[in-house]
């Protein structure tokens, strides 16, 4: 659960220590993520309005990928944000420079894309390193009480993005499908054709914008991409229409851009609709669960309930079966599966016999609905 684990091989310790006060502040630590995103969406906003102007601002704010991860739980848009400020005030203060970089990395590790970027703008990188390093501090200091590495350990995400364990798509290919995918937005794809008029101009703001999302790229391009990871990426390219509209002009282009994507983030999104039955299916169970979809989510006294996704308990997930299951889930101590026909049939298909309800010595199904399909496991006997 997130009161207890300030510290794993995914995420450093400042968003799950965020998480912890917001828990306590309101009750309810996805409604905490949910307000620490809205108040970086805000941060965004303000950083980009001083450092690329209102105009800017308004199309930052008017954009899906912003709409979107400014309103919900998640590491994006606070360390998209914080990188943001970082770059906007490093030449000038590098100092207060260092410390926003500290707390972007200090909420998601691939906020290291924007470190080099902003040594490259400050004219006082020894200020700028210093404050970097006295903010990162609470990392360090919990790794060594916890006597843990204060690394991050990106493998399993290197073996998704490889397609499974011992597969490695080429450098080429990897680095097109991170810059594809950030480039994914059209909103993107556009912005992306005035960077490089900012370029042409030798604006260093364009090509600071340009090479956090090229280091960022690069970054994805080791394990794989969505749109939200992709995030930092596409709204460097996304900016870059400041280059080429000023004033009124991009004032009006963000109010018809928020005309246009507003009434659409308003819809529940695919993902959303599918989910939506399962906090109800799941209430009353006791965890710990595993599941075979990574968004899956249960609560109990306002904070996420432990949740294993099934990739984890064999190597290669395409080969676990009904009895390897009930093995590895009790060798984990697991009290409950979550399964749902889409993720079971693409990455699981020994798993499938269980979606009709075949009988599995050590699994007994007790809730089924809108496809999901829960099933407890039963104590070695």
């Amino acid at each position: 659960a997130l009161d207890s684990d300030l510290l794993n091989t995914l995420y450093p310790v400042g968003y799950p220590a965020l998480l912890g006060l917001g828990q306590r502040l309101c009750g309810d630590v996805l409604w905490a993520g949910k307000g620490l995103a809205v108040l970086a969406g805000a941060g965004l906003v303000g950083v980009t309005a001083r450092w690329l102007g209102v105009g800017a601002a308004l199309w930052a704010l008017a954009t899906p990928m912003a709409l979107e991860f400014g309103a919900v739980e998640g590491t994006d848009m606070p360390a998209a944000a914080l990188s943001l400020a970082a770059l906007a005030t490093a030449a000038q203060r590098p100092a207060l420079s260092g410390a926003f970089l500290g707390a972007a990395i200090l909420c998601r590790y691939t906020a290291l894309a924007a470190a080099p970027v902003a040594l490259w703008l400050t004219p006082a990188r020894g200020r700028l390193l210093l404050t970097l390093t006295l903010t990162l501090a609470p990392h360090w200091g919990v790794a060594l009480w916890q006597g843990r590495s204060p690394l991050p350990d990106q493998s399993m995400n290197m073996a998704i993005g490889a397609g499974g364990p011992g597969q490695a798509p080429s450098a080429v290919e990897a680095l097109q499908r991170a810059a594809l995918g950030a480039l994914e937005p059209w909103t993107a794809k556009l912005g992306a054709l005035g960077l490089l008029v900012g370029l042409w101009r030798r604006d260093r703001r364009a090509w600071a914008l340009s090479l956090w999302g090229l280091f960022h790229v690069v970054g994805l391009s080791l394990a794989f991409s969505t749109p939200r990871l992709a995030l930092p990426a596409s709204l460097c390219a996304a900016l870059g229409l400041s280059f080429v509209l000023r004033g009124p002009a991009l004032w009006l282009a963000a109010a018809g851009l928020f005309a246009w994507s507003a009434p659409r983030l308003a819809a529940p999104s695919p993902q959303e609709a599918q989910l939506a039955p399962l906090e109800a299916l799941v209430e009353g169970l006791e965890g710990p669960f595993a599941s075979s979809t990574p968004w899956f989510t249960a609560r109990r006294d306002g904070w996420l309930v432990e949740s294993l996704p099934l990739r984890a308990l064999e190597r290669d997930p395409r080969q676990l079966s009904p009895e390897r299951l009930v093995k590895r889930a009790r060798e984990r101590s697991l009290k409950h599966i979550v399964l749902e026909p889409g993720r079971v049939t693409a990455s699981n298909p020994g798993l499938r016999p269980l979606l009709s309800g075949a009988p599995v010595e050590g699994l007994r199904r007790v809730r089924q609905d809108m496809g999901w399909v829960i099933y407890a496991v039963d104590p070695a006997p």
